[in-house]
């Protein structure tokens, strides 16, 4: 797929549009039907770009990163919920203690 984009970007090198190699160049026939016109056309080609997705994906998945990200944030999640609960343990057991010590204070 890479050696696709890389041939057609040194094929349009000069087109400010074909020089990234994943558009291609189309021809139609344009004009009415006595005095039909070619016109060159530029056309983006899909298939190349969802054929390395797809090429990518797999990869991933094989890796075993496919949702890690989503798992990772999960944790993360669970991680400052814990964290939130053990602080507001530790200001209730600060208080208590204070109102232990000093019950004339509060």
């Amino acid at each position: 797929m890479h050696r696709i984009i890389e041939e057609r970007a040194v094929a349009y090198a000069d087109d400010p549009i074909g020089r990234f190699g994943v558009h291609s160049l189309r021809y139609r026939t344009r004009g009415r039907r006595d005095h039909p016109v070619l016109v060159e056309e530029w056309c983006m080609d899909h298939r190349v770009p969802r054929a390395l997705l797809k090429i990518e994906k797999r990869a991933v998945i094989e890796m075993g990163q496919w949702g890690k990200e989503r798992e990772d944030a999960e944790k993360a999640r669970a991680s400052l919920e814990e964290m939130k609960r053990r602080l507001e343990a530790g200001r209730q057991r600060a208080a208590r203690s204070k109102q232990r010590d000093h019950p004339d204070e509060s």
